[in-house]
C-alpha cells in the first residue's frame, strides 16, 4: 500500500522509483485540493492556519526539508495542527502561489491565516530543532510578520497626524543672509 506521502508525491510530480523509495513515509496528511479550499479548511484546523510548503524538484534542500525536517516524528504532531499544502515550482497550481507570495528561495514554509495573509515565514532548509523553535514562536504569535504588521498599524493610528491647517504644514522659509522672508 502506498503511503499518503508517497501518493501526494505521485500526484504532484512524476518521480523516479529510486527517488520515491529513498524518501521516508510522512506522518502528516497533505492537502490534495486547491489553495482556496485549503484556506477555508484551515479555519477549522486546530492551529487555524495553513502551512504552505514551497519547493522545486530536483533540489537537495527541498528533499532534506520535506523528507527530513517536515517528516520528523517530533515535527509531525506540531504541523498536524495546521492544514498542510505543497506548492511546486514549475506547475500550473504552484507557480501562481510563488508569484502571489513572491517566493524566490526554496524551500520556504509560509504560515497563513485563513484569509491568505502571511503570519510568518521559515525560509530555506532548517533542521528539526530550529523548525520546532520557529513553529512554537509562530504559534504563540511572538515577533511574527503579522504581529509586527499589527503593531506598526496600531502605532501609526495613535501617532500624531499632520496638522489639518495647511499653513502649519508648510515648511518654514529661511531667508538667505541679507534678505527678508516674503
Amino acid at each position: 500500500m502506498v503511503s499518503l506521502y508517497r501518493q501526494v508525491l505521485l500526484d504532484a510530480a512524476p518521480l523516479t522509483l529510486a527517488t520515491l523509495s529513498s524518501l521516508p513515509a510522512q506522518k502528516v496528511e497533505w492537502w490534495q485540493k486547491d489553495f482556496d479550499s485549503a484556506l477555508t479548511a484551515s479555519e477549522d484546523s486546530a492551529g487555524s492556519m495553513l502551512l504552505l510548503y514551497f519547493w522545486r524538484d530536483p533540489d537537495q534542500n527541498c528533499t532534506a526539508m520535506f523528507g527530513g525536517t517536515l517528516a520528523d516524528e517530533k515535527v509531525a504532531p506540531v504541523i498536524s495542527e495546521y492544514v498542510c499544502m505543497g506548492a511546486k515550482r514549475g506547475t500550473d497550481a504552484g507557480d501562481p502561489l510563488f508569484e502571489k507570495y513572491r517566493i524566490e528561495q526554496v524551500p520556504t514554509v509560509l504560515f497563513l491565516k485563513p484569509d491568505g495573509s502571511v503570519v510568518d515565514v521559515v525560509a530555506g532548509y532548517v533542521p528539526v530543532a530550529t523548525f520546532l523553535v520557529e513553529a512554537k514562536r509562530i504559534k504563540a504569535g511572538k515577533e511574527t510578520v503579522a504581529a509586527r504588521r499589527e503593531a506598526a498599524a496600531a502605532a501609526s493610528a495613535v501617532a500624531p497626524s499632520a496638522p489639518s491647517d495647511p499653513h502649519l504644514a508648510r515648511p518654514r522659509f529661511t531667508a538667505p543672509p541679507g534678505r527678508s522672508p516674503p
